[in-house]
Formats: structure tokens, sequence, C-alpha cells
């Protein structure tokens, strides 16, 4: 079961209870015609970059 969480249609949060599935879309308002999609790694706590459209 994934979550959805957004602040905005501009950041949004998928994710399970336990965040071991954790992605993160954001289009940041200073480059609207690009959206990231970041995969958070458990690991490290840091973020890899999964897609740029």
């Amino acid at each position: 079961k994934l979550v959805m969480t957004t602040t905005s249609l501009r950041n949004v949060v998928l994710a399970n209870a336990s965040d071991v599935l954790y992605y993160e879309v954001v289009t940041p308002v200073w480059e609207r015609h690009l959206t990231r999609i970041s995969r958070l790694d458990v690991k490290t706590q840091g973020f890899d970059t999964v897609a740029e459209l």
C-alpha cells in the first residue's frame, strides 16, 4: 500500500508505511519545465534521481 502526500501539485511524495518505498516528485517554481522523480535510499538517507521529465 502506497500513501500519497502532497503540499501542492508541484511537490508530491509517494511512500509506504515503513518508507522502504519513498518517491518524491518535484517541479520547482524556478524550473516549471522540469519535473524530477527521486527515490530515497534508506541506507544513506539520500535521494537518487530516477527520472527528469
